[in-house]
């Protein structure tokens, strides 16, 4: 279960470890800590026991892997990889507890490790990528980088350690681009000093970009698209402290003033700081810190990070496990973009898992390793709203921290790898607009409606409205100008500016096209959808009228509780109300429109953080509209919108009757959700469900629609809210005919002339034989002629 897994992994990271006696600093002089004959082994425990009675042999414990179907929510006792002194080596193996060893002598591996690669590389041996390097080389390089191009790169301040020492940074990007003109990504390595090839990944890929650019296409098309912002030191006084004393060091170099050294950097961010997966207890490896941001270095990648709002996404790079690791690691709970992240990921791991042969696995941090709070790419989504991604670089423990030199440009590549796909995703997916009201999927016919939007490119908000206001292009119709306005300010959340403009429709039967043409910091501009007037959005026009209509923000009559002998309701946890919501993994913080109102209903409002108190008990919840009618309506639709959780074999169903005041109703399905149903959503979000329940019943003057989330276990759960429902009636419901060619309602000589242009032109809408032929032309004049 989740409270074992969570135990079990915060055990084995968060107790306090007995340190390496290290005295502190800056005298006398530490000494050398060496690891003669220790070995590395993956245990397997079979019990909470065997557990912890593996953890008493060593001071070092290297990961806690997962064990498991990653979409279960029944967790397991997971492998972890310990280091162990011969003399507890030779106690785990008299003590019966499964193992598997990795690494027979860590000293052997590190003393290799020191050695060059000779021969090994493409540009021969000696090069720098051949042998591992300390921060005095890796500082050198990146100057010898910006010298070799100074039109492409530069070296940047971003701060100081705590001895100090300089924390810098290689900005790459095309000749030309002034600092902030376009998104920016960044990655760093060494946030955990033991963690040598994310240096050399990191830097790496400041070699190729800049070493590439005039040769590689590809390279070219990501410098001409972003800046690059590349540290590849996060933990100076770690990494040198690695080098001169004991390899295997994590932390920084912090004197905690109790005998004990060092602040883990990547628990000391703020945002879920000191929740699971982090220690208090100084002397652990995973120390966070007396106060989140306490560390100089944490405090200057922060501080870099928010002076520069043009980054649009970045990767905390770490060793070994070959992972592509999401936010969240403080929470089970799942980041708001998901879709993105799940898009994301899968070209991510596929790209890494290309490159060297290695096999890259996917997922939130909690979930696909441990519990981890106060970690950057935490506080990279959840405080800056920018994709945040943590890399665990190769091996799978085989070699574990101490990589062979013959690793170093392998796993270097399967790092480029994932941050060019990322990078290219951003591209192919360049700026998205989103519909806080949803995208609109019809318009009153010979009005004009208001829609609203919102801009991005990646997570990154856009749309300044002082100085980059996006314009909108419409028409009525499929063929003609576009019309253009500037759109106006409607307010803003989380999400950024959101945008509004007006539309107008035609006659019943035409359609409205728009798209949007939106400013970029750089100058230039792009467009929504990408192929703009070639593919717009479209919506047809309808004279319709609504029947009923609800947003919460006031009492309207709508029933809790199901009272019929056939089929009461029972439970007395998660029962259905309207309130604004408190967020939770499952529920949402907001109701559909935070800008417009704050009320929805929900099944039990839940303490804020808190899964189980107003989640549905076992039995069943019921909601029922007020009555509605629409008696002799051809079309009546039914559209709301939905956050649902149902997991196990859990439901919820909507139905609709048409004798809502008879004693006992008859009611006809809608809509069921359930984990094996395609409506499942398997990532809590706001979605948009509509229905003609003119399809389904003949409409008549009594309606109501129900609303009914059941649950047969305790452990299981369901979560359900609604908000913003409509029902609306049209007496118009066409769409446009074949005569009506440019579908802006009305047929005339236009349609023949637009159409001919088309059919002359290749245009394959104009066509419905393959290869065009002439026949298409007599077709559509027989069309025209009559009418339709």
């Amino acid at each position: 279960m989740r409270s074992v897994r969570t135990l079990i992994c915060f055990l084995l990271l968060a107790i306090g470890h007995a340190p390496v006696t290290l005295a502190q600093e800056p005298a006398p002089p530490d000494p050398v800590v060496r690891f003669d004959g220790h070995k590395v082994v993956r245990v397997q425990p079979r019990s909470t026991r065997e557990m912890r009675t593996a953890l008493t042999l060593t001071d070092d414990v290297w990961t806690c892997a997962f064990d498991g179907d990653k979409s279960s929510r029944e967790l397991h006792i997971a492998p972890i990889d310990i280091r162990l002194t011969p003399e507890a080596y030779l106690a785990l193996r008299d003590s019966q507890i499964p193992f598997t060893l990795l690494i027979d002598d860590v000293q052997k591996l590190i003393d290799a490790e020191r050695a060059p690669a000779l021969g090994f590389g493409p540009r021969g041996p000696g090069t720098f990528f051949g042998a591992y390097q300390d921060y005095a080389a890796v500082s050198a390089y990146i100057d010898t980088l910006a010298a070799l191009r100074p039109d492409l790169a530069s070296r940047v301040h971003v701060g100081a350690s705590l001895l100090p020492r300089e924390i810098f940074a290689l900005r790459v990007s095309a000749p030309g681009a002034p600092p902030g003109s376009k998104p920016a990504i960044i990655l760093w390595g060494c946030q955990h000093a033991r963690e040598w090839i994310t240096v050399m990944g990191t830097t790496y890929i400041a070699d190729q970009l800049v070493r590439n650019y005039n040769i590689d296409a590809n390279i070219r098309r990501l410098l001409d698209s972003f800046e690059f912002y590349i540290v590849p030191i996060a933990n100076p006084d770690g990494y040198a402290y690695t080098w001169t004393n004991n390899r295997l060091w994590r932390k920084n170099r912090r004197a905690n003033g109790d005998g004990t050294t060092g602040v883990d950097l990547n628990r000391n961010w703020d945002f879920g700081w000191g929740g699971p997966g982090s220690s208090g207890t100084s002397s652990s490896d995973i120390y966070r810190g007396p106060s989140a941001f306490s560390e100089p270095c944490t405090q200057s990648l922060r501080d870099f990070i928010i002076a520069r709002p043009n980054i649009a996404m970045s990767f905390d790079i770490h060793s070994y496990s070959q992972l592509v690791l999401e936010p969240f690691g403080y929470t089970f709970a799942l980041p708001p973009e998901t879709r993105a992240y799940t898009q994301i990921t899968g070209v991510v791991q596929a790209a890494m898992s290309a490159s060297a042969g290695g096999f890259f696995i996917g997922g939130e941090t909690y979930r696909a390793i441990y519990p981890a709070s106060g970690v950057s790419q935490d506080w990279i989504q959840g405080v800056r709203g920018i994709l945040g991604y943590g890399f665990e670089l190769r091996d799978r423990g085989s070699n574990g921290f101490v990589l062979p030199v013959s690793d170093i440009i392998p796993g270097s590549q399967e790092c480029l790898a994932g941050v060019f796909a990322a990078a290219n995703w951003l591209i192919d997916h360049p700026v998205t607009a989103s519909f806080p009201a949803g995208q609109p999927t019809w318009f009153p016919a010979n009005s004009s409606s208001t829609v609203r939007e919102q801009f991005a490119r990646g997570l990154l908000p856009l749309g300044d409205p002082a100085t980059r206001v996006p314009t909108v292009r419409s028409r009525i119709g499929r063929n003609g100008p576009f019309s253009s306005a500037l759109l106006t300010i409607a307010g803003s959340d989380e999400g950024g500016t959101v945008f509004m403009h007006d539309l107008a429709a035609g006659p019943c039967g035409s359609v409205v096209q728009w798209y949007y043409s939106v400013p970029l910091p750089d100058g230039s501009s792009a467009t929504v959808p990408a192929a703009g007037p070639g593919a717009p959005f479209e919506a047809p026009a309808r004279s319709g009228t609504n029947i009923f209509s609800d947003d919460f923000e006031a009492e309207r009559g709508w029933i809790v509780g199901d009272t019929t002998p056939a089929s009461p309701d029972t439970v007395t946890t998660g029962i259905w109300e309207r309130t604004d919501p408190n967020g939770t993994q499952y529920q949402p913080e907001h109701d559909h429109t935070p800008l417009t109102g704050a009320n929805c209903f929900i099944t039990g409002q839940n303490p804020r953080g808190d899964l189980n108190t107003g989640r549905v008990g076992i039995g069943k919840t019921t909601l029922s509209s007020p009555i509605f009618g629409a008696p002799g309506a051809t079309r009546l639709d039914a559209s709301m919108w939905l956050w649902t959780v149902t997991s196990q074999v859990e439901t919820f169903t909507v139905d609709v009757t048409t004798n809502a005041s008879a004693p006992t109703p008859a009611w006809t399905r809608v809509l069921t959700i359930d984990p094996s149903s395609p409506n499942a959503q398997t990532t809590p979000r706001w979605n948009r469900y509509t229905f003609r329940l003119s399809d389904l019943v003949v409409p008549t003057a009594s309606m109501r629609l129900r609303f009914i989330a059941r649950a047969t276990g305790s452990n299981n759960v369901v979560e359900i809210a609604l908000d913003d429902v409509t029902i609306a009636s049209f007496s118009c419901d066409r769409p446009p005919c074949t005569a009506d060619y440019n579908a802006d309602g009305v047929v005339t000589t236009g349609d023949i002339f637009d159409f001919l242009a088309d059919w002359f032109a290749g245009v394959p809408r104009a066509s419905t034989h393959n290869p065009p032929s002439i026949q298409d032309i007599f077709d559509f004049i027989a069309a025209w002629f009559l009418g339709c």
